[in-house]
């Protein structure tokens, strides 16, 4: 998943400020358009299957706040709509079956969110953060906000050792013949966050549904 800010957006599109207005922030509000219950397990049935992500957040407590859509491979948050994952869960789908992107970790660490989870037709992730987690002996702690350097470089050279070692790992098993081009291009970042969750101190799993 890639998250789009107001500022970003109006980088690459200067026409979009009148839409998101002087201070950046959105102008409409997000949409509420779920049916039925709101709960999250109800959210992630409804939006497992589809074509295009979509997002829910929901507090610290589990009440729901607000849901929206986004496109293929992306959802846009707006900064007030980013404050409100301090905390709390923020689910969304995977329409490609794929685990977290490094953006959808960045975000929960930045921004202070508890749990994040991806639905997909065969189940859902789940990443559970707790307020500090540490990589190589340097501790960082979650919501960290925008301008700390030190610990987004932490947690990015976290991901990145990680990466290096899952590409080495599948290649060799695409060389040997244990696994194909399609389960390594399925499994990728599964087994990234398998192996961060257990160096960085974090929850994570994949459960998959009958």
């Amino acid at each position: 998943t890639r998250y789009i800010t107001p500022a970003l957006a109006i980088k690459f599109r200067p026409e979009l400020k009148a839409y998101f207005g002087r201070s950046g922030n959105q102008k409409i509000e997000p949409s509420t358009k779920t049916k039925g219950n709101d709960s999250i397990s109800n959210v992630e049935n409804r939006i497992r299957s589809q074509g295009f992500e979509s997002a829910a957040i929901y507090d610290k407590d589990g009440n729901f706040v607000f849901f929206k859509d986004g496109e293929a491979s992306q959802v846009s948050f707006t900064p007030d709509e980013l404050l409100s994952i301090k905390g709390g869960t923020l689910t969304h789908n995977h329409p490609s079956g794929r685990s977290f992107s490094w953006q959808d970790f960045q975000l929960a660490m930045v921004h202070d969110g508890a749990e994040i989870r991806a639905a997909y037709k065969g189940g859902v992730y789940v990443m559970r953060i707790p307020k500090k987690i540490s990589y190589l002996g340097d501790s960082v702690n979650r919501g960290f906000g925008l301008n700390d350097q030190r610990a987004l470089n932490i947690i990015r050279q976290a991901y990145n050792d990680a990466d290096r070692a899952t590409r080495s790992m599948i290649e060799d098993g695409i060389v040997d013949g244990s696994i194909t081009t399609d389960q390594a291009n399925a499994t990728h970042h599964h087994e990234i966050w398998m192996s961060l969750s257990r160096e960085m101190g974090f929850e994570y799993e994949r459960i998959l549904i009958p």
